[in-house]
């Protein structure tokens, strides 16, 4: 079919992805250049079949399938504007669909990727004293059989079959009987020999499947079998096929299931459906507008000025977008490459970062859970519990940010004499009321700019510029701080008192107590570290 043109208004391929009827034991495959179009083509196409056809489908009746989290949660963001009745539509990745089904009919079914069965040969060693020659190829054939019959198996047939000595062989049994390990692609394989397998996804009549082009040869074998008396949609960004012949392989398999006639190819460009096009372009701008900001306001974890204004930002206001993925950016492994993917995926949705990251935490995938999880969790964690007048309470929970987020404050002596600076500054404004804003040392500190000359507003013009401070001070890391003058105000004139550096101790009333006595730099780490 020819390509679509490139025009302002829907072309008819994409119509044609829209409007066509879901009848039994067709396919319709659309083709995107562009990953965000086929997500909003299929997205269309989800909510056409779901609300405006002749004949609806119920949002029990349609089943998503992806190959991966990411592109699940592109597609909910999408359908969530469109369609009041998305959280009963089923979106799962290939993986969880088929574990979630063999669930039902074994406890105990363990899905193990070809890659770690030696690393459960050498653990079942351990634990029955088999010879590892002997384990490598037991595995290698009990992953060949399947649960039904291997629970029929006595420890004599397993004694015969394996060549195991009695004792042995009832160890083996005992361990199998537990779990069963196979690699993922015979679990596929292995599923569709279960007669009631496919029943418990009778429900579902059309079937969506995202990322065809990742598809795994096992999987497209399966999916050819699910959509037997249903409907298929499938969507291919054809300008990231990871595996250009197992993709050919794939669509061939697809495409000689289905009788001529009964399955249609449909090419969509850049161009999205009809009431979505003047939104997304909006989204677009907003999307390169702060991912520019981003880009222009990159923080180094070694700029301490920076750092420190950030983190500050971020407690003090954490649904501010822009300081959010600042501080996001600070984590190791999350690119420019990231930070773009990840303004496009918020791009529709209303809300800000931390609510975003709030709502979707389940669709991130494991590794960037891992990263970002602690950072929202202990951002909830001290909602009420940050005392934004006390210099002690910020000085804690920006340590503890830092380290959720991943940096070091006391990678270098100069990094860790400039933060214990900064906690003497907010010492000395939480002391000198004459000299703040407002009670919020947080906003006097970033309106202010202590490391800068001057104001960065004229409305915070009360805040004097005067003379820098006059004190001469010891470090001694990581022993102590000995204050050896007094500290001048910020108008030059003489402040006629001296600030007692103070280790940070709760009473039982959650204020932060003083205790005079020799104050060192690891007691903020120290007393953090209780906190948590």
């Amino acid at each position: 079919m020819a390509k679509s043109t490139n025009t302002n208004s829907p072309s008819q391929d994409q119509l044609d992805a829209v409007l066509e009827e879901t009848l039994p034991n067709t396919l319709l495959k659309i083709k995107a250049e562009q990953e965000v179009a086929g997500i909003k083509t299929l997205c269309d196409r989800i909510y056409y079949v779901h609300q405006l056809a002749k004949e609806k489908v119920s949002a029990e009746e349609i089943l998503i399938l992806s190959t991966s989290k990411e592109s699940l949660a592109s597609i909910d963001l999408q359908l969530g504007a469109k369609c009041s009745n998305i959280q009963k539509i089923k979106k799962v990745t290939f993986t969880e669909l088929i574990t979630e089904s063999l669930s039902q009919h074994f406890k105990n079914w363990t899905i193990l990727k070809e890659e770690k069965i030696k690393e459960i040969i050498n653990i079942l060693g351990d634990k029955v004293e088999i010879p590892y020659s002997k384990l490598k190829g037991s595995i290698q054939q009990l992953s060949a059989v399947t649960v039904k019959s291997l629970k029929h198996m006595n420890e004599h047939e397993i004694m015969v079959r394996y060549g195991l000595e009695r004792e042995t062989a009832l160890q083996v049994k005992k361990i199998v009987d537990n779990v069963f390990y196979v690699p993922y692609s015979q679990v596929i394989e292995e599923s569709t020999k279960i007669p009631l397998f496919f029943t418990d996804l009778s429900k579902y009549k059309v079937i969506c499947v995202a990322n065809f082009q990742n598809l795994r040869e096992e999987e497209a074998k399966f999916l050819t079998k699910l959509g037997v008396g249903r409907h298929i949609t499938i969507l291919s960004n054809d300008s990231t096929k990871a595996k250009p012949r197992l993709f050919e392989k794939n669509w061939k398999l697809m495409s000689t299931v289905y009788k001529e006639g009964s399955f249609k190819e449909v090419h969509v460009n850049g161009n999205y459906t009809a009431e979505d096009l003047a939104s997304h372009e909006n989204h677009s701008e907003k999307d390169t507008s702060l991912i520019d900001q981003i880009l222009k306001n990159k923080v180094s974890s070694s700029n301490v000025e920076e750092l420190v204004e950030v983190m500050l930002k971020v407690l003090s206001n954490k649904r501010a977008n822009l300081p959010f993925l600042q501080m996001i950016s600070l984590i190791p492994g999350f690119d420019n490459v990231f930070l773009g993917k990840f303004c496009k995926l918020i791009s529709s949705e209303k809300s800000c970062v931390f609510d975003f990251l709030i709502k979707y935490q389940d669709s991130l995938s494991n590794k960037t859970k891992a990263k970002i999880l602690p950072i929202l969790k202990y951002l909830n964690k001290i909602e009420n519990k940050l005392d934004k007048s006390n210099a002690n309470s910020i000085m804690i929970h920006m340590l503890n940010l830092c380290r959720a987020v991943g940096v070091d404050t006391q990678a270098t002596e100069e990094m860790k004499k400039q933060f214990v600076e900064l906690h003497i500054w907010l010492k000395f404004l939480q002391n000198n009321e004459e000299l703040r804003i407002s009670d919020d040392l947080i906003e006097c500190y970033i309106s202010n700019g202590t490391f800068k000359s001057k104001p960065v507003n004229s409305q915070f013009s009360q805040f004097k510029e005067g003379k820098p401070i006059e004190a001469t001070m010891d470090f001694k890391f990581p022993v102590s701080i000995t204050m050896k003058k007094l500290l001048g105000s910020r108008d030059g004139k003489s402040a006629g008192l001296k600030i007692e550096d103070t280790p940070l101790r709760r009473s039982n009333s959650g204020r932060y107590k003083s205790r005079p006595c020799s104050w060192h730099a690891g007691a903020i780490v120290n007393a953090a570290k209780k906190l948590k």
